[in-house]
């Protein structure tokens, strides 16, 4: 069953070429197979992802994926060196401190893609 099964994301891009420049430029991630319309990144532990062409790209209202780091405040510091642009909040319970939200899980940070699709970080607590 599913259960046993690891899985992968699939992620709307409406220009596709646009799109891989962004995460391996910005992101510094490594496409490693191209069919034609969609796109394919592997993870360090084999996880998986895709890009594929779709005019829904980005109407999602909720992050598409994310990535776990130890080290959440390092990852956003070294993507805005390389000009990823990260959301701000600023609500009562709910405010980001250079660009980090802290909550009783953990920390947490967002940012889009070029095709609208929101992406996190996410630091838990041991």
């Amino acid at each position: 069953m599913l259960s046993k099964l690891d899985s992968h994301t699939m992620i709307a891009v409406v220009d596709l070429e646009r799109a891989k420049r962004f995460y391996e430029e910005r992101l510094g991630l490594a496409g490693i197979e191209e069919i034609p319309g969609l796109w394919v990144f592997v993870g360090p532990r084999g996880s998986r992802f895709c890009l594929f062409v779709s005019p829904l790209a980005g109407t999602a209202k909720n992050a598409v994926m994310g990535w776990e780091t130890s080290q959440i405040a390092e990852e956003v510091h070294q993507l805005k060196a390389r000009g990823v642009v990260f959301e701000e909040y600023d609500f009562p319970n709910f405010k980001t401190v250079d660009s980090i939200v802290t909550s009783a899980t953990g920390k947490s940070a967002w940012f889009k893609d070029t095709e609208g699709n929101m992406l996190g970080l996410a630091q838990w607590k041991s």
